[in-house]
């Protein structure tokens, strides 16, 4: 159908069809945190503030994976992410990669 489902987001993918695998790539910066809306549900693990940045790591709910993100450290505070909160991960500019065997 042309769309990459993760959680309860989806991402354009043009070439995909019903039977495709994919993998979606995305870099730690290109991730936005939410506590609500759709996206890939997911739940902090580990904080840590680096100058005015935080990387966060997240642990998926729907499948067992790991996700990093790097958040500016006023969204951080913003958020009040500590480890145990909930939240939803939307990826901004994802690349994604279809074919068998990924």
């Amino acid at each position: 159908n042309g769309r990459v489902h993760l959680g309860e987001h989806s991402i354009e993918a043009p070439s995909a069809n019903d039977d495709a695998q994919a993998a979606v790539y995305a870099r730690p910066h290109e991730l936005d945190l939410s506590l609500t809306g759709a996206g890939i549900p997911a739940i902090v693990r580990r904080t840590r503030i680096t100058g005015n940045q935080a990387l966060v790591e997240l642990e998926r709910t729907d499948e067992p994976q790991t996700i990093e993100a790097t958040l500016p450290r006023e969204r951080f505070h913003t958020l009040n992410l500590v480890p145990g909160t909930a939240v939803v991960v939307r990826p901004n500019n994802p690349w994604v990669f279809l074919g068998d065997g990924i």
